[in-house]
């Protein structure tokens, strides 16, 4: 294989997420991952009829190598599967359909990282505010806060700001609550 320009790296350091001094490393990720793919497919433990099915495949191997077990952004399945955010939500929606129990860390760690990195809100009340690099985490907290029942706030954009979502401080003690009990299982 021919070497990688300058441009090519800072390409895909961009895309994979990473500075170009990390990119060797996370080159070797990504290699891990399609060996693993490539198994699979030798000793006939997935076949996939549907091309949606393998890119499916694919993204959950490279959020178990890559990724450290977190979930990418829609930003970066863009990049990585050159595909428009809408396809890259849908990948995203599938991925953690198909393969929910074997993520299960990998989503409760991303979404505990999203609470973790939240902000008050600016209207001096006890809300918090996060960004989300998917608006699949937002929904995946907001099954969480509706699995107890109609009782507590749903998560809402807030108005004015495009990635912006608010969280009533109900809902976020909750939240917490949740994700400690889904932590203390893994």
């Amino acid at each position: 294989m021919k070497a990688l320009s300058r441009e090519e790296r800072r390409q895909l350091a961009h895309a994979l997420g990473c500075t170009v001094g990390e990119l060797d490393g996370r080159i070797t990720s990504v290699s891990e991952a399609a060996t693993r793919e490539y198994l699979a497919m030798f000793l006939g433990q997935e076949g996939f009829s549907r091309v949606d099915d393998f890119l499916v495949w694919r993204l959950y191997l490279l959020i178990d190598t890559v990724f450290a077990q977190r979930l990418p952004s829609t930003a970066t399945v863009s990049a990585l599967f050159q595909t428009t955010a809408s396809r890259s939500r849908s990948l995203l929606r599938s991925v953690m359909s198909k393969y929910q129990y074997q993520l299960q860390e990998a989503i409760t760690e991303s979404l505990q990282l999203l609470l973790d990195a939240s902000e008050s809100a600016l209207d001096d009340t006890a809300a918090r505010v996060v960004v989300p690099g998917s608006d699949i985490l937002i929904e995946a907290l907001n099954d969480r806060i509706a699995s107890r029942g109609g009782d507590y706030p749903s998560i809402g954009k807030v108005h004015g700001h495009v990635n912006q979502y608010r969280v009533e401080k109900s809902s976020f003690d909750v939240l917490v609550e949740i994700l400690a009990a889904e932590r203390a299982h893994d």
